[in-house]
């Protein structure tokens, strides 16, 4: 899972468990941040998903934190696994 800014938008991408998230009243994208018009989920495999959602800087609601949220989804979140690769 991961957070990230540009210089116009505050991007979240993360992997999901599809049963976990649809068995809870959590629903991304999370509302707390404001109006979000690009988001999308795309299927992996039976039981995993790919969440990517894309807010614009200036509609967001700073007052929240992302750690707030990390903590909200993280009963669905599947930690991604690190891979390095040998030069």
């Amino acid at each position: 899972m991961s957070w990230s800014t540009t210089k116009f938008t505050l991007q979240l991408k993360c992997k999901i468990d599809v049963d976990k998230y649809n068995n809870q009243s959590y629903i991304l994208p999370p509302k707390e941040l404001g109006i979000c018009k690009n988001w999308r989920f795309e299927a992996l495999n039976n039981n995993e998903s790919m969440f990517f959602a894309i807010w614009d800087l200036r509609q967001i609601n700073r007052s929240i934190n992302t750690d707030t949220i990390t903590e909200k989804i993280s009963d669905f979140i599947i930690p991604e696994q690190m891979s390095f690769s040998n030069p």
